[in-house]
This record gives C-alpha cells, sequence and structure tokens, in this order.
C-alpha cells in the first residue's frame, strides 16, 4: 500500500511537471510525455510520448500499445501533444501548424481522436482551435473552442463517434481559453473573457452564474 502511494506520488509529479512544462515560448503545446491513471481500472495508467502510447499495469507491464499515424505535412508541424480520455479508450492529438503551413485551408490546428482498441479515427477537425480539448470524466465526450469571428468563439461538444452533442454559444462573448466538466458529466463550464458560463445539458440552457472578472 505504501510502495502504491509512493508510485502515485511520483507519476503525479511526471504528470505536473508535463503539464507545467507543456508550453512554448509561443504558448504552444510541446512534444512531452503525459500520463493519465484509468478512472475505470484501479492502477492502470496510460502514458504518451509524441506518436507512442501505452497502457501499463501497476507493474508497469505493457498491456497495450498503439502508435499513431505520422502526421500529413510533418515538416510543418511546429508542435503537438496525444493525451488519454479517463478511461484509456481514446487518445486524441491536437497539432498545431507554424506560419509556413500551406495546407488546404488558412487553418492551423489539426485534433484527431482514435480509438485505442481498433486503432480507428473517429474524429478529425481541421480549423481555428482556441483551447484545449477536455474530456468528461467519463470518457464518452469532448469538448473544444472555435473561433467565430470578431474575438469570439463556441465551444463545440462531440460524442466519441463524432456525432457535434451541441455548438455552445457564450450569452456574452468573448475569447474561450478554460473550459471544465462537473464529475458526473452534465455540465460544462466555460469562460468566454471574464466572464464565467456554466451549459446545464439536462435542462438545455445555461444556469444563472457570476459573469465578471472571472479571468
Amino acid at each position: 500500500m505504501k510502495m502504491s502511494r509512493i508510485v502515485r506520488g511520483l507519476f503525479c509529479g511526471v504528470i505536473l511537471s508535463a503539464l507545467l512544462f507543456a508550453g512554448d515560448a509561443k504558448g504552444q503545446i510541446v512534444p512531452t510525455i503525459f500520463a493519465r491513471w484509468s478512472v475505470e481500472t484501479t492502477g492502470t495508467i496510460g502514458m504518451t510520448d509524441g506518436e507512442f502510447a501505452g497502457i501499463y499495469d501497476s507493474d508497469f507491464s505493457l498491456l497495450q500499445s498503439f502508435t499513431l499515424p505520422s502526421i500529413p505535412s510533418s515538416t510543418q508541424i511546429s508542435s503537438q501533444a496525444s493525451i488519454w480520455s479517463p478511461n484509456l479508450q481514446y487518445i486524441h492529438r491536437q497539432v498545431l501548424y507554424d506560419d509556413t503551413y500551406t495546407g488546404p485551408s488558412d487553418y492551423k490546428t489539426l485534433l484527431q481522436v482514435w480509438r485505442v482498441d481498433t486503432q480507428e479515427l473517429v474524429f478529425e477537425h481541421l480549423g481555428p482551435i482556441l483551447s484545449a480539448t477536455i474530456w468528461n470524466q467519463q470518457g464518452t465526450q469532448f469538448a473544444f473552442a472555435i473561433q467565430t469571428g470578431l474575438g469570439s468563439a463556441n465551444v463545440l461538444v462531440f460524442d466519441t463517434t463524432g456525432n457535434l452533442i451541441n455548438e455552445l454559444i457564450p450569452p456574452i462573448g468573448g475569447p474561450v481559453s478554460m473550459i471544465e466538466w462537473n464529475a458526473n458529466g452534465n455540465r460544462i463550464a466555460f469562460n468566454s473573457g471574464n466572464n464565467l458560463h456554466v451549459w446545464d445539458f439536462a435542462s438545455n440552457q445555461y444556469l444563472t452564474s457570476p459573469t465578471d472578472q472571472f479571468g
């Protein structure tokens, strides 16, 4: 039991270090090791490093591995990260292109979601993504913010089959930089500028919440 706590403490430190040093001078995500404990299986951890992903047990024996396919136009990539869903069933990567990107559109962010057991690409989005991609704790839905023009953004919520669940338009416009789910996944909170908004999926509406100076 004591050794288990020590191991968990060490990996919490790894996770914290990865998060603290995940931004470069421009605030972009850079390739690094990301680790996440499974919310479903005790002692199981997923780790990623660039294109390699592995699931390990508490003795650090490799249970399953997955190498993500190379990104198209890899010479144009300025940074990327691969991150697990909380249930370790999916992994997503968010690739940021530098200013020399000459792809099929003006957008410079590519988001891909892969199902690990089948190694199937279940979702892909090429567009102006403004925030990190955030999973609910159940690993069944994920959300991210997209630019809509004039300094504003909406939050898109998808399920793991790639279906759009909702596009949340903030009642007060502004850039969205932070998104967070509650524990059971029936509410999601995000900012637009310094304003805080909480969406309730059951009632399909925003809750009354403070809106000023939540930078």
